[in-house]
């Protein structure tokens, strides 16, 4: 409901960054809906993805920059993955750092294709309900991420089988 509010008080040709959860780039009905007031009353030209841990020890959830104006309905997006740390991890004590965005700076002046960065068209996005959570088409880590995400699925059928068991003997136990 912020964000309503924010495009209904952004004046014409008005501009707006804001940092969102990545909770907010998914998800159907009233996501859904918002999205689509957003993209239809404003031009969201740009999302940063920031990595997750960026806000620790507050949060550890990924988080996007969106940057948008109320000059035109959106036609594209420009999505721009900001590169983790090679040389330390973020920490209570070891924040996210100024220079780390000199490279997202530069990319966000020119807005060319890199290894980092990737457009969508406005008609992929309505096809997919206005689902903003894409993912860079050149990541190294989609193959990392669905080999993480198929572990912890075979984690969880373990454990329900195991539950199972276990209220199966439970309820045994009762009769």
């Amino acid at each position: 409901l912020f964000l309503i509010l924010i495009i209904r008080i952004l004046k014409k040709n008005g501009k707006c960054g804001i940092i969102l959860p990545d909770g907010f780039m998914s998800g159907e009905k009233v996501k859904a809906k918002i999205k689509k007031y957003l993209l239809n009353e404003c031009n969201l030209h740009t999302i940063i993805r920031l990595q997750p841990f960026v806000f620790y020890p507050y949060t550890n959830i990924p988080t996007n920059i969106l940057f948008f104006d109320k000059t035109a309905p959106t036609k594209e997006i420009w999505y721009y993955e900001q590169p983790y740390p090679t040389d330390y991890k973020y920490t209570k004590t070891q924040f996210i750092k100024e220079e780390e965005f000199k490279q997202t700076l530069e990319w966000f002046k020119n807005k060319k294709k890199t290894k980092n960065s990737w457009k969508v068209n406005i008609e992929e996005i309505k096809n997919r309900n206005y689902d903003l959570d894409f993912k860079n088409p050149d990541s190294q880590n989609n193959d990392k991420e669905l080999e993480e995400s198929n572990n912890a699925i075979d984690e969880l059928i373990k454990n329900f089988e195991e539950a199972n068991v276990l209220l199966n003997e439970l309820k045994n136990d009762l009769k």
